[in-house]
């Protein structure tokens, strides 16, 4: 019975045990308080901006390889082909990391 008090105070101590918060004792003069740290899932920025720098990226090289290979119209083939390999590139980037 004692070594189960032991055993779950040292993972509440240490925090291993899931939903357990942070508590940090503060004190200000006579009086000792006590406040629980909760953290906040990162806020992701400028995923369309992300998003349009890709693609976009990928479409000019696409159409300066085409208009240095095949002219106007390899231009215009070339712009395509790298604004669809830029959204697949663009959807990779997205879900990795997760």
């Amino acid at each position: 019975m004692k070594s189960r008090f032991v055993i779950i105070t040292a993972l509440l101590f240490l925090n291993v045990v899931p939903g357990t918060a942070e508590v940090a004792k503060h004190r200000n003069h006579a009086r000792t308080y006590t406040t629980t740290a909760q953290r906040r899932p990162p806020v992701r920025r400028h995923a369309k901006r992300n998003t349009a720098l890709r693609v976009g990226g990928g479409a000019a090289g696409g159409a300066a390889i085409g208009a240095l290979v095949g002219g106007g119209k390899g231009a215009a083939i070339g712009a395509i082909a790298g604004g669809a390999g830029g959204a697949i590139y663009d959807q990779h980037e997205r879900h990795t990391g997760r």
